[in-house]
């Protein structure tokens, strides 16, 4: 299963507005600036949830953090405001939240992995 990972503002926006309305995102919860991810499926497992939490963590700036919350929504959920400034979004509807620890061992092992796609420019 492919995971995407933004690397800049631009690359959020493409990989948002660009994935299938019933794929899984993923982006640091409250305030904090980081990547956006998008799970290539509707129905994605656990484990794939959990592990693209601590992609979505680790490539946030909250990767300092112990613990950083992970927001999971459809890409449904998500709307682009007008005139918003690049890789800003806002969702509606319910969202769930995985609290993960960020964690870089972890991170490098899912991204040299076929299945994990950090969005080249």
């Amino acid at each position: 299963m492919l995971v995407e990972v933004g690397k800049n503002s631009r690359q959020n926006d493409h990989l948002t507005l660009t994935a299938r309305k019933d794929y899984y995102w993923m982006h640091a919860g409250g305030e904090i600036p980081g990547s956006h991810v998008v799970i290539h499926s509707n129905h994605p497992s656990e484990q794939t949830l959990q592990e693209a939490a601590v992609l979505t963590a680790y490539y946030s700036k909250g990767r300092q953090m112990n613990r950083v919350p992970v927001d999971v929504l459809t890409v449904g959920q998500m709307r682009k405001p007008k005139g918003a400034k690049a890789g800003l979004v806002t969702f509606s509807g319910p969202a769930r939240t995985i609290t993960v620890v960020p964690d870089a061992t972890l991170a490098a092992e899912l991204r040299d992995q076929e299945d994990i796609h950090h969005d080249a420019d």
